[in-house]
């Protein structure tokens, strides 16, 4: 299914908010009524997302930071993997741009259910790529783990992710083995 693209109807009055603290945004956003689409990239975006659709009469679609970070490293891997089997010249780089992908999910729960690079569906060499990145196959274990158990990548960074799945904190003594605690 690679090529699909999501389409947002931009026609309307479209209001953004970003930052720790956008309850200052929220009241302007909400004062200009049906037919506007307030877009929050902030957090906390669920709880924001949340109240201005279900009180603030005004349609609401909150945005994750951690998709863009987590599609920078899918691009970095794809580029590493693409050198690797001769896909790609040395000099030629692969951006997060040139990388389709859909993340769904709530909050700090987003997972990327289908990444393509040039059509080519990348799930299944998403694994191999990430245990053979030299810094992400330090810095990312619960990221990889995750993907070698359920077969899709995290948006979350490691140790964000490790926080909400808790057998990756569950004994003091091996956390350092599973989360970088050096960033």
């Amino acid at each position: 299914m690679c090529g699909a693209t999501a389409y947002v109807d931009c026609t309307r009055s479209v209001r953004f908010a970003r930052g720790k603290r956008s309850a200052s945004a929220l009241p302007g956003a909400l004062q200009k009524g049906p037919g506007a689409l307030f877009i929050i990239y902030s957090n906390p975006m669920a709880m924001n997302t949340w109240a201005c659709n279900t009180y603030g009469g005004i349609r609401t679609l909150g945005l994750c930071h951690g998709v863009q970070g987590a599609r920078r490293q899918i691009a970095e891997c794809i580029q590493l993997w693409a050198r690797k089997n001769n896909l790609i010249c040395p000099h030629e780089t692969v951006d997060r741009r040139d990388v389709d992908v859909i993340a769904v999910g709530i909050n700090h729960q987003t997972w990327f259910i289908q990444v393509c690079w040039r059509s080519e569906d990348m799930p299944p060499h998403m694994l191999e790529m990430f245990e053979a990145h030299p810094s992400f196959v330090q810095t990312e274990k619960v990221r990889i783990d995750v993907l070698r158990c359920f077969g899709y990548y995290s948006t979350k960074s490691n140790g964000h992710l490790s926080e909400y799945l808790p057998w990756y904190r569950k004994r003091l003594h091996e956390v350092p083995q599973r989360i970088d605690l050096t960033s």
